[in-house]
This record gives C-alpha cells, structure tokens and sequence, in this order.
C-alpha cells in the first residue's frame, strides 16, 4: 500500500506542474544499450556452471573464493549536524582523501581471508608508505590514478595462488566480476598456468550475488569510518597522506574483515554461492526485481494490478508545451484560447511554432549539430520512462548526466576535455 501511496503522490505531485500531461500505454522497455538488469536466466547459467565444478571436482568450502575491489572512503551523501535551533549556519569538518586508494579484498566460503593488495596513485612507490601497512603478507602497488589495471590483476592474481595455504586442494575457483581490467587472454592464461578456475558473475548482479557486496564491505567501511573520524579528532587534521590511508584501512581491515570471518560465511551462504543454492539466489533476485514482495500472496494482488497500470499508463513523460501548443493552433484553436491555457508561451512562438508545421520543418532551436545517433537518443527516451515507471523523478540535469556519460564512452574522452550541453538536450527534446 505504500508503495502505491507514494507512487500516486508522486504522479500527483508532477502532473500538476505540467497541464498537458497525456497518460500513454507505451510499454515501459529497459533499452540494452544503457543498462542490462540482471536476469534469472543468468543466475541460472552462473548457478550450473558452479554445480558443475562442485560435482566435477568435489569443491570444499575452503576451495572457492570471491574477489572485488571498493575504496578507501567515498564521500558521505547526507550528514547529521547538532547545532542550536534557529542556527543560519551549521557546517562540520570533515575529513577525505585527495586521492584514490584502492583495495582489493579476497575471502573464502570457510572465512579464510587473503591478505590484501593496496593500490596508490603515482609511478613509484615510496618506502614510508610501505611502512604505514600492519597486515601481514599483504601487497601495495602503484597505478597512474590508482585503480585496478590488467597488468596489476596479473599480478594479484599469482598474490592470490601463494596465500592461500598449499595444503588446500587445487584448482581453486574464483568468483567475481568480469570488469574489463579483471579479465583478459593473458589472465585466463595465468590462470590456467597455477591453477585457479575463473568463474565470471552475470552482468549486474555482482550487488545480488557478491559475497563481498552483500555481507562484508558494510561492517568494513563502517569500521574505516570510526578509524578515519578518530585520525581526524587526534590528529587534528582534514586530510590523509599515503601512509596515513594504508595505515588506517589496514586497522580496520583487522577488525572489520579479519575478525568477522563469520560475516563472510554468511555472505557466501545468503549468495547461494556456498552452500550452492539457486533458491538463495532467486531469492535476492527477487527482492531487487519485485522490491522484495511475493508476487503470489493473494493480500498484494490488487497491487500488482495497479501498478501495471500506473507504470503503463501514467508514468509518461508529457510532449513539450510548445509543440503541443503549436499542434493545437493548426487545428484551429483560437489564439486568445492558447494564451490562456499557455501563459509562459509567447504569442510569437505559438505562431511561428504553427508555421513550421505546416511547412513541414522539423521543430528544433538553433544550436549546435546532434552529437549522439537518433538511435541513441530514442534509447534515452525509453531509459527516462523506464526510470518513471520505477518511481524515480528524471530532471534535465539527471538526462545531461546520462548523456554525456554516453558521449564520453563512445568518444573516449575525459570528463570536461568534450561534452554535451543544453542546446543538445533542447534540440533532442528528451526532457
């Protein structure tokens, strides 16, 4: 009921800031091109690949391992400040890094943790650094902007065959994602060379299925927090060093991972990854695809219903009011009738709007040439109604966002070195 609550509020609440809102009965389609949403014929490929090995090499818990990677800190979205009423400014210090660290963690169905690999921003690694790591075994290593590269997985890669104990029975199988950085011919090779069986996750599920995701990295970085804000009260400082960063994930490496092997247990299990299970991992599928309701209990039938329909029929992105406008005064609608139903549209647009109607012209503002494919721009348009039809409002800064993230993958260019801008958004009419 809440769900359908806030569903209508939210309808409510936009279609009376746009007077030409026209319910449709377009499909809502996620376009593959911008965002592949895991499936349940994935999971069902992933799950008997893993049977398959456990039944073929009679796999142990100590045997199959999960890796991924998450960082030293991540800028909080909300902050909570105590501060006397009525105060006109409230502010707090906080504390970050000025560059990107990065973890790569590894642990076992049986709790077994491999020590980490710490990557740093830089082209040499200096030996203070070093120093400020107090985890036993463990690996750091320098990338140009501090993130996970081919070369460095090769490298974890063999980091990871010699920690784990050689009384342990190989080969060993690995379980994680398939990022770009993560796999590749030479790394299937290596693979092969010591030993380890490489086990890709499906495409976008890795926050459904991840062992690492789903039970361990939140006491992690709930630890890493406490350590940072209490560097920040001794030291008196709002910034880190290198070793300062490496010294503190490494304290709360200890107690947030190596102490609570019990979470890792856990995480294997609720992924169905160990003990194998496809119900576990139908079961987290499910509560991200149907938020996590039984689609089958009579109680929410109606609701299922409804939401068909609101998803449908209602969560439609209205047409622009100019061309609307401009549609109706070709059909004869007065202009006195038009200015009052449209008061922030000029009487010169409505006519000129009109005029390129009838000439057949396409309705576009000056500005610069088109820079993504029609194709592209029309997937755009499905993404917009697919996020309405999940409750999620889509403002034009939010389409911007999007579409320069497919600029920017398409060009290979840097944030900043090429970009598109309002005059694009005004002249693909997305918004």
């Amino acid at each position: 009921l809440k769900q359908f609550m806030d569903t209508i509020g939210y309808f409510i609440k936009y279609s009376s800031l746009l007077p030409n809102f026209i319910p449709s009965k377009k499909l809502f389609i996620m376009p593959r091109k911008l965002y592949s949403e895991a499936n349940e014929d994935g999971l069902r490929i992933f799950f008997n690949e893993m049977l398959k090995h456990v039944m073929e090499r009679k796999l142990t818990p100590d045997r199959i391992f999960n890796m991924d990677e998450t960082g030293f800190a991540q800028k909080s979205k909300s902050k909570k400040v105590i501060a006397v009423a009525g105060s006109k400014n409230v502010w707090s210090k906080s504390v970050e890094a000025s560059f990107h660290l990065t973890i790569v963690a590894c642990a076992g169905a049986d709790g077994f943790v491999v020590p980490p690999m710490f990557i740093v921003p830089g082209q040499r690694l200096n030996r203070d650094v070093m120093d400020g790591c107090s985890i036993d075994n463990s690996t750091i290593s320098v990338a140009a902007k501090g993130f996970m590269t081919a070369k460095l997985f090769l490298k974890w890669l063999v980091h990871f065959e010699n920690q784990v104990p050689g009384a342990v029975k190989r080969p060993l199988v690995l379980v994680y994602d398939g990022y770009g950085s993560h796999y590749n011919d030479e790394i299937v090779q290596k693979a092969i060379e010591i030993n380890v069986i490489l086990v890709l996750l499906p495409a976008n599920a890795t926050h459904l299925i991840q062992p690492l995701d789903v039970a361990v990295f939140k006491p992690f970085k709930t630890v890493l927090k406490k350590k940072m804000e209490s560097f920040m009260i001794e030291h008196a400082c709002t910034s880190f060093t290198k070793r300062d960063s490496i010294s503190i994930s490494s304290e709360a490496w200890k107690v947030g991972v190596i102490d609570k092997k019990a979470n890792i247990i856990s995480g294997f299990k609720a992924s169905g990854i160990w003990p194998l299970s496809f119900t576990e991992m139908q079961k987290r599928w499910r509560l991200y695809h149907d938020g996590g309701i039984d689609s089958t209990n009579a109680k929410i039938q109606p609701w299922i219903k409804t939401r068909e329909v609101v998803r449908s029929e209602v969560l439609q992105l209205p047409a622009p009011i100019d061309r609307t406008a401009a549609a109706e005064y070709i059909n004869g609608t007065k202009m006195k009738a038009l200015l009052s139903k449209y008061p922030q549209l000029p009487r010169r647009t409505i006519t000129d709007r009109g005029k390129r109607v009838r000439e057949d012209k396409q309705l576009q503002k000056t500005g610069p040439a088109p820079v993504l494919s029609v194709e592209i721009e029309e997937d755009l348009k499905d993404w917009i109604i697919a996020m309405q039809s999940r409750g999620l409002p889509v403002t034009r800064d939010t389409i911007l966002v999007k579409g320069n993230e497919i600029y920017q993958q398409m060009y290979g260019v840097t944030r900043g070195a090429g970009s598109i801008g309002r005059g694009w958004l005004d002249r693909a009419a997305l918004d």
